[in-house]
């Protein structure tokens, strides 16, 4: 007589899968202690880390059989407390909280042995984990910083933040901006947005920086991570890109016996209108102005 049930493999196939997904993200489904053959037992869990466990990120329990849904309900603890919700699969629970967990603290999840599966056979064993949480969502740098002059036409409007935003993707298919993503840029600077990795979003203006420009940037409190916890505060910074200067001119300031015959030249830092320079322009003798010609 057959006193035992190998793990289905199906359920077998979708743990490997489940492994092999979530440890792209430096988490997974943590394997429990072998269990007694034949005994109702739980197989692992998931997000399967004691550290930085996300604060939003559901609390999965897999079994090795379908379970009475109102036991392991009732089995079930959380402390310190933390109201939520269940999902079932065929062979696993889900919990999700109402509210993200408390930053930077210690929960204890159990799964008593008053849980039973579909046919009546109780949890061999108790279940217990013990994990920490992570930060909250925050921003940990955006470029330019907040107040930068003079802030090049080819610079790159920047935020990283601690948690990735988004999920890896390939070259032929960037990842989507994270739900709840509104970024404003004023003035108006066409262009579009990218992920370098899952937590650096970059800017790539169309043309470049306008000069003489000050901008500001604004980040609405509703992006939320990978595991769908908000930013909670807004982010707001602002910079000016470089105004017109004279990096060089010849002939120099005080020079002497300088040919008569010489051309005036001036170098600015940037392009510039060539009707308002010119017309801004002027070259004199004792307050006699000298007439001539601009060329760029």
């Amino acid at each position: 007589m057959r006193v035992a049930r190998a793990i289905p493999r199906r359920l077998a196939l979708a743990l490997s899968a489940l492994a092999l997904l979530s440890g792209a993200a430096g988490w997974g489904v943590q394997p429990a202690p072998a269990a007694t053959l034949g005994a109702t037992a739980v197989l692992g869990w998931s997000p399967g880390v004691a550290r930085n466990v996300p604060l939003t990120v559901p609390l999965t329990v897999y079994f090795n059989r379908a379970m009475d849904r109102a036991s392991v309900q009732r089995a079930w603890s959380i402390s310190p407390a933390v109201a939520g919700s269940f999902r079932w699969g065929s062979t696993s629970v889900s919990f999700r909280p109402a509210h993200a967990l408390r930053a930077a603290s210690v929960y204890r999840l159990s799964v008593g042995t008053t849980a039973r599966s579909t046919t009546g056979v109780p949890l061999g064993s108790p279940f217990a984990v013990q994990f920490s949480t992570g930060d909250a969502l925050r921003v940990t740098s955006y470029s330019p910083r907040d107040g930068t002059r003079a802030v090049p036409a080819s610079g790159l409007i920047s935020i990283t933040f601690n948690h990735p935003m988004v999920a890896l993707a390939g070259l032929s298919q960037p990842p989507a901006n994270p739900r709840g993503w509104s970024l404003s840029i004023s003035p108006r600077l066409a262009g579009h947005g990218s992920w370098l990795g899952t937590s650096t979003w970059v800017f790539h203006p169309k043309i470049s920086l306008q000069p003489s420009t000050h901008y500001s940037v604004s980040l609405g409190p509703e992006a939320q991570d990978a595991w769908g916890q908000p930013l909670g505060r807004r982010l707001h910074w602002s910079f000016s890109t470089l105004t017109p200067e004279v990096i060089s001119r010849t002939p120099r300031n005080g020079s002497q016996f300088v040919d008569p015959h010489t051309t005036v030249t001036v170098t600015f830092n940037q392009p510039m209108d060539h009707a308002a320079t010119a017309a801004a322009f002027s070259l004199s003798l004792g307050g006699t102005k000298i007439s001539g010609s601009v060329s760029w």
